[in-house]
C-alpha cells in the first residue's frame, strides 16, 4: 500500500541567483494533513521547480542538495521541471521527510557545479517548490487471534494477523494473577503457543476458572516497537483438578478383648480418619461419609461407636475443596457376625439319685441346650444351673452343665413338701441370659376306708 504525501518548500533568499558553493535558506512543511509515520518509508520523491532557470549542462554536474533529504540534478537537459527526481547519494535519505510536520522546519539548499557561476536562478527570493513523495507501509502493528478458553495443562495459541508479517516479530506475554511467561518470536512467525502450567491454578484457589491476559507487542525486524495490544482469555481448571484423599481405620474394641484382633458385630466400633489435600492452592472445606455409618464427626475424623452389620462393611468418605471439586475414598473392614446366646431347650423334674423321674424324688434332673456365636472360635458359652425354694430368692451354688446333657442336682435335699425354682444361666463373652423352671411338691395317693 502506497500513499502520496505533499511538501511545500519556500525560499528565504536574499538573491534570486544561486551561485556555486552557496547555501540558500528555506522553509519546508508537510501540506498533507495526516501521515502515519509508524512502519513506513519514502519509496521515491520528485520536486516541481517550475519557474527556475538552470544554467549548466549535464557535463558540468550541476545539482542542489536539499538538506539531508536528497540531491536534485539541475542541468539544462532537464525537460520536465514539474517532476525532477530527488536522488539519495550517501548521507541522504528520503525518510528524513517523515518527521516534517505541518508546522514545518528549515534547512539550507546547497548549490554546486563543476564550473564557476550560478547554478540556477529562482523565480523570486520567496519562490515555492512542491515535493511529491510516495510513502509505502513496510510494517505495522499486528492484531492477534487468541484461544478464548484454555484448560490449565493445555496450550494457549496466539495467531498473528499482519500483511507485513515477514517484516515483524512479536513479544508475547501471558499473565494470570501473579504468574506470567514471555516468548519472543522469530521474524515472520505466524503463531506461538504456550502450555499453561497447572501450577497457575494457585491464582484461583476458590474458583474453577479465571480471566487471564496475553499482551502482544509488535516490533519491526530492525527493533522498532510498533505497539502493544492486550487480549483476555479464560483459564479453567481441568476435570482432573480434584483433591486427593486417603483413609485410615482404627478398631474400637469396646467389650471385645483386644487379643481377639477382630471386629465383632454389635460390639466393636471403628474410627475412620480422612487425610485430604487440595489441588494447586485449593483447601479442603468439608468431609462427608456414607455407607450406613452412624456416629459422630469431628472435622476429618468419623467415630462409629458400634458396628451393627457383619461381613464386609465399606465406608466411603467424600472431601470437597474450596473450588467445589470432590474426591472420594473407600475403606472396607471385615466384621464377624455375632448374636446373643439363646436357650433352645430346657427341662427340670424330680427324680431319684440315679436320675429316674419320680414324683416323690428328692433330686432334680436339670438339662439345658443353648446356642451362641463362636466369633471365629474366639467366643465360648457357659451353662449353669441353680435351685432354690420358690418362696425365697436364695439359690444354691451354681453347677456347670454340658449343653444337652442332664445333670442330677439337689443331693437328696429336694424336700417333697416344697416347690423349687430351677434357674438356668447361659453366658458368653458379651451377654448372660436366664431361664427359670419350677419343680412342684411330691404327689401322694390318699386311701379312704369304707365307712370312714
Amino acid at each position: 500500500m502506497a500513499d502520496t504525501v505533499i511538501y511545500t518548500i519556500t525560499l528565504v533568499a536574499s538573491d534570486k541567483d544561486h551561485a556555486k558553493g552557496e547555501n540558500v535558506w528555506c522553509h519546508i512543511e508537510r501540506t498533507t494533513p495526516v501521515l502515519n509515520t509508524t512502519g513506513v518509508s519514502v519509496q521515491s520523491a520528485t520536486i516541481d521547480m517550475t519557474g527556475t532557470t538552470f544554467w549548466a549542462g549535464a557535463g558540468n554536474n550541476p545539482y542542489l542538495d536539499f538538506g539531508t533529504i536528497g540531491r536534485v540534478y539541475v542541468s539544462t537537459s532537464v525537460t520536465d521541471k514539474t517532476a525532477i527526481p530527488i536522488t539519495c547519494p550517501s548521507g541522504f535519505s528520503l525518510d528524513n521527510l517523515l518527521p516534517i510536520t505541518t508546522s514545518g522546519t528549515g534547512f539550507d539548499i546547497y548549490g554546486y557545479k563543476s564550473t564557476s557561476g550560478n547554478v540556477c536562478t529562482y523565480a523570486s527570493t520567496t519562490a515555492q517548490f512542491t515535493i511529491t513523495a510516495t510513502v509505502v507501509q513496510n510494517y505495522a502493528k499486528s492484531s492477534a487471534n487468541v484461544t478464548s478458553s484454555v484448560e490449565a495443562g493445555s496450550a494457549s495459541t496466539v495467531s498473528f494477523v499482519n500483511p507485513y508479517l515477514n517484516q515483524v516479530y512479536h513479544v508475547v506475554n501471558w499473565r494470570f494473577g501473579s504468574s506470567s511467561y514471555s516468548i519472543t518470536t522469530s521474524t515472520g512467525q505466524s503463531s506461538v503457543s504456550y502450555t499453561i502450567p497447572v501450577s497457575w491454578l494457585t491464582n484461583i484457589p476458590n474458583a474453577t476458572s479465571g480471566t487471564a491476559t496475553v499482551s502482544v507487542t509488535t516490533y519491526a525486524s530492525g527493533g522498532t516497537e510498533l505497539g502493544t495490544d492486550t487480549y483476555s482469555f479464560t483459564i479453567t481448571a481441568p476435570s482432573s483438578a480434584v483433591p486427593t484423599i486417603s483413609l485410615a481405620t482404627t478398631r474400637v474394641n469396646n467389650s471385645v478383648p483386644s487379643s481377639w484382633g477382630v471386629y465383632v458385630q454389635g460390639q466393636s466400633g471403628v474410627t475412620i480418619t480422612a487425610t485430604a489435600s487440595g489441588y494447586q492452592g485449593s483447601t479442603i472445606s468439608s468431609y462427608t461419609i456414607s455407607g450406613g455409618a452412624t456416629g459422630t464427626q469431628t472435622s476429618n475424623v468419623f467415630s462409629i461407636s458400634v458396628i451393627y452389620s457383619s461381613g464386609t462393611v465399606t465406608y466411603t468418605v467424600k472431601a470437597t475443596d474450596s473450588r467445589g471439586r470432590t474426591a472420594t475414598a473407600s475403606v472396607s473392614i471385615s466384621v464377624v457376625a455375632y448374636s446373643a446366646p439363646a436357650f433352645t431347650a430346657t427341662e427340670a423334674f424330680r427324680c431319684v439319685a440315679a436320675g429316674t423321674a419320680s414324683e416323690s424324688g428328692t433330686y432334680i434332673s436339670a438339662k439345658a441346650t443353648g446356642s451362641y456365636s463362636s466369633v471365629s472360635g474366639k467366643n465360648s458359652m457357659t451353662l449353669q444351673v441353680q435351685y432354690g425354694l420358690t418362696t425365697s430368692n436364695v439359690y444354691s451354688t451354681a453347677v456347670t452343665l454340658t449343653s444337652g446333657t442332664a445333670s442330677i442336682i439337689g443331693n437328696g435335699s429336694i424336700d417333697t413338701n416344697y416347690s423349687f425354682n430351677v434357674k438356668f444361666t447361659l453366658s458368653d463373652q458379651f451377654n448372660t441370659i436366664e431361664k427359670i423352671l419350677t419343680v412342684g411338691t411330691a404327689a401322694y395317693t390318699v386311701f379312704f376306708r369304707q365307712g370312714g
